[in-house]
């Protein structure tokens, strides 16, 4: 059965592209990042679903973290 999930997709294609005769190292990269990403996604996510509501302050201070 495929997956749908995000990190997992990234990390198949990571490990796909590490199996290929000829390395792309831009596609490595991209793929790095893309897991990368997945995963602060994720974790972003799991954390402002386990806390109250935020202060618009707090949104702001997070905005501002992120840039």
């Amino acid at each position: 059965m495929a997956t749908t999930d995000p990190i997992m997709l990234a990390r198949n294609r990571l490990a796909g592209l590490h199996n290929r005769p000829v390395l792309d190292r831009e596609a490595i990269t991209e793929a790095r990042r893309n897991l990368t990403f997945a995963k602060v996604e994720r974790s972003v996510k799991e954390a402002l679903a386990a806390v109250p509501a935020m202060t618009a302050e707090q949104r702001s201070a997070l905005i501002e973290l992120l840039k």
